[in-house]
């Protein structure tokens, strides 16, 4: 049971990064509004955890184990998208 959950937590994250791409790609066309900058509030891994916990329902020890998964994955898109050497 709690294999299924961790694996409906990383399902969820994913379609969630998946539906933050397509929303920043239509975003960037967009100005910011004022006193908010294009970055603000974006990829912050304790917001997704949080957003994920109130989804879920999740328990302190499940937020634990999902945090460092989610910064890491925030971690390697960031290192994707500022990689020179890749094409745009």
């Amino acid at each position: 049971m709690r294999k299924k959950i961790i694996l409906l937590a990383l399902s969820t994250v994913l379609g969630v990064g998946i539906a933050m791409a397509a929303e920043q790609s239509q975003d960037r066309s967009a100005s910011p509004q004022v006193g908010q900058t294009a970055d603000q509030g974006r990829g912050d891994p304790q917001r997704h955890v949080q957003m994920l916990t109130k989804q879920l329902n999740l328990t302190a020890d499940q937020q634990k184990q999902l945090l460092p998964i989610i910064a890491d994955r925030q971690q390697q898109i960031n290192t994707i998208l500022h990689d020179s050497s890749l094409s745009k």
